[in-house]
C-alpha cells in the first residue's frame, strides 16, 4: 500500500475511536466502505492515466504518419536483382518515374525489407509473376531506406490487369 492509503487508514480508524461506542463491525464497515473508495478512486485514476496514455500514442501517430514520407511508382518490372552475399533483393520499374519518395532514396529501385520474411518472400514472388506475365505494378514504399541506405523498402505490391 501507498503511504497515502496507509495515512487515510489511519485517520479514519482515529476518527472512528473517538466515537461514542463503537463496536468492532462498525470498524469493519468504515473501513472497508474506505477501502472501496480508495478503489474506486484508483480505479478511475488509472482509467485516466491509460485515456491519456492512449490519446497520446494516438495523437504521436497522427503526427508521425503525416510527416512520413511514402514513395510510389506504377509501370512494368525493369529488372530484379537477387545478391548471394547478402540475400539483397532489389527492382526497378520502367515505364513512369516514383513519387514522393523519401530523402534517402537517391537511386531509383526498391528494396524486399526482409526476403526472409512471408511478406518479403510473397512480394518477390509478385515481382517475378508481374515480370513474367508482362503486367503492370503498382509498389508503395515504406518512406525509409532500413534494408539498404540508398534504396526505400517496399510496403505493398499490386499486380494490375
Amino acid at each position: 500500500m501507498s503511504l497515502k492509503v496507509i495515512t487515510l487508514l489511519k485517520f479514519c480508524i482515529s476518527i472512528s475511536l473517538f466515537q461514542h461506542s463503537p463496536t468492532p463491525l462498525s470498524y469493519s464497515k468504515r473501513i472497508s466502505s474506505v477501502l472501496l473508495q480508495l478503489t474506486y478512486r484508483s480505479r478511475l485514476a488509472i482509467k485516466r492515466g491509460l485515456f491519456i496514455a492512449r490519446l497520446g500514442a494516438f495523437i504521436s501517430t497522427l503526427l508521425m504518419s503525416s510527416l512520413l514520407v511514402a514513395g510510389s511508382q506504377t509501370g512494368t518490372v525493369d529488372y530484379i536483382i537477387v545478391r548471394a552475399s547478402d540475400g539483397l533483393i532489389y527492382f526497378t520499374l520502367k515505364d513512369a518515374a516514383a513519387t514522393n519518395r523519401p530523402s534517402c532514396a537517391t537511386i531509383n529501385y526498391w528494396m524486399i525489407g526482409d526476403e526472409n520474411s512471408n511478406s518479403g518472400q510473397a512480394q518477390y514472388a509478385m515481382v517475378l509473376s508481374a515480370q513474367a506475365s508482362g503486367k503492370s505494378v503498382t509498389v508503395e514504399g515504406m518512406g525509409f531506406c532500413k534494408r539498404w541506405p540508398d534504396g526505400e523498402d517496399v510496403n505493398a505490391i499490386m499486380i494490375k490487369n
